[in-house]
């Protein structure tokens, strides 16, 4: 994959977390546990599966071809993303979206950064590309920090 692909696939995935909540503007009638689950149903089973069937023409025998281990593997991850998904859930409904959002996004993104770099190419972390990637890593915590800031600041004004 050279850099033009990773850079398109590092963009999708920005402007999918930047509109995954975007949709609770106008769930404005449900509670927010309600809309929690039903988009965590939706855009976790649902939609993943349907995906799937449709770009993957042997599906079945996909599956089929698997061990059990293979099979339970992702379903222990994905119990523990749900997870995740209910504390960030509760996150954004006690601390408000601008802050919760600011902590999870840039922490997970920093900690997805760095935790490959760590535990698959820790020799890299001196040259010059590990460098690189610190830095950058560090640039977006500074940001994660000031988002964090700002979105306490303009929550404690709205309060007013």
């Amino acid at each position: 994959m050279n850099y033009l692909h990773g850079f398109a696939l590092t963009l999708l995935g920005g402007v999918s977390v930047g509109f995954s909540t975007w949709s609770l503007k106008w769930a404005r009638i449900w509670k927010f546990e309600n809309y929690w689950l039903f988009n965590c149903v939706v855009s976790l089973t649902i939609l993943p599966f349907c995906l799937a069937y449709l770009l993957l023409p042997h599906l079945g025998n996909v599956y089929a071809s698997l061990s059990a281990r293979e099979v339970l593997k992702p379903f222990f991850f994905g119990f523990l993303w749900g997870l995740a998904l209910l504390g960030a859930g509760v996150c954004m409904h006690k601390l408000g979206f601008a802050i919760s959002g600011a902590v999870i996004n840039g922490t997970g993104t920093a900690v997805g950064t760095v935790a490959p770099l760590l535990l698959l190419h820790r020799a890299m972390i001196f040259k010059i590309n590990g460098l690189l990637i610190v830095a950058g890593t560090m640039i977006v915590l500074a940001g994660v920090a000031l988002c964090g800031w700002s979105g306490y600041h303009r929550e404690e004004e709205a309060k007013r």
